[in-house]
């Protein structure tokens, strides 16, 4: 508990926290969603890797896309490329409903072990095979994209309720990709971009789910450089 406190005064140096946010990170310790060979870094607010090309976002990465979203207690969530289930857990907290979609079927194990431990029963876990399509036949109020990709897919924009919000980081150029909000209006689709971002693309993520990522040197390669290139701003301002 001393270590999460101390991630929380940490994170507090960059980002408001509410009491019910401290709160449920008290409780739900990013520690067990972990890799062994990794829990010690649970308590920093740094991306984390947990193998096979997959990493942890930041924790101020998912306080920000809380902040930005303004989750209701009636909002029925959707995470695409929800990796080991962390930030799912989190927003379960705070809506009614989460399904979290990922390729990795040992992941996606790994976070329903983890959910039944905490006693987690809002959250609805689908393995995606591969390369196929990444949508469910359902209407959310909030979808949240934690991968980044090129566009956002007409269809997930379509299982969008009138009202909802969409948050993904979409890629501009190699090695720069911008935070963006978008809004369903009357039908319609307005955007927002919001500040710059590190994710790995859903191309990666796909790769990962094929081969494992010690066999492959070009994701390392590509992710490395991407590192050296991206300065992380969010670290440098508050909210």
């Amino acid at each position: 508990m001393k270590k999460i406190q101390a991630l929380l005064d940490e994170l507090m140096n960059h980002i408001s926290l509410s009491s019910k946010i401290k709160n449920i990170l008290l409780h739900i310790d990013r520690a067990l969603f972990l890799p062994s060979s990794s829990k010690h870094l649970a308590y920093t607010i740094d991306a984390i890797y947990m193998g096979n090309g997959r990493w942890m976002p930041s924790p101020l990465t998912l306080l920000k896309t809380i902040q930005y979203l303004k989750l209701k207690p009636s909002d029925n969530v959707l995470e695409i490329g929800c990796g080991n289930g962390y930030q799912s857990a989190i927003f379960s907290q705070l809506c009614q409903r989460v399904v979290a979609l990922d390729c990795d079927k040992k992941l996606l194990k790994k976070a329903d072990k983890i959910f039944d431990d905490l006693k987690i029963n809002n959250i609805q876990t689908k393995y995606i095979h591969k390369g196929k399509s990444w949508k469910i036949k359902e209407k959310f109020n909030t979808i949240i994209v934690s991968m980044a990709i090129e566009k956002v897919e007409n269809d997930w924009f379509a299982q969008l309720s009138e009202g909802g919000k969409l948050i993904a980081p979409i890629i501009q150029k190699e090695n720069y990709q911008l935070f963006t909000l978008f809004y369903k209006r009357d039908g319609k689709i307005e955007q927002k971009v919001l500040e710059q971002s590190l994710f790995t693309t859903r191309k990666d993520i796909i790769e990962r789910c094929k081969t494992p990522s010690k066999y492959n040197i070009r994701f390392w390669f590509g992710f490395i450089k991407q590192v050296t290139i991206f300065k992380i701003s969010l670290f440098d301002k508050r909210l």
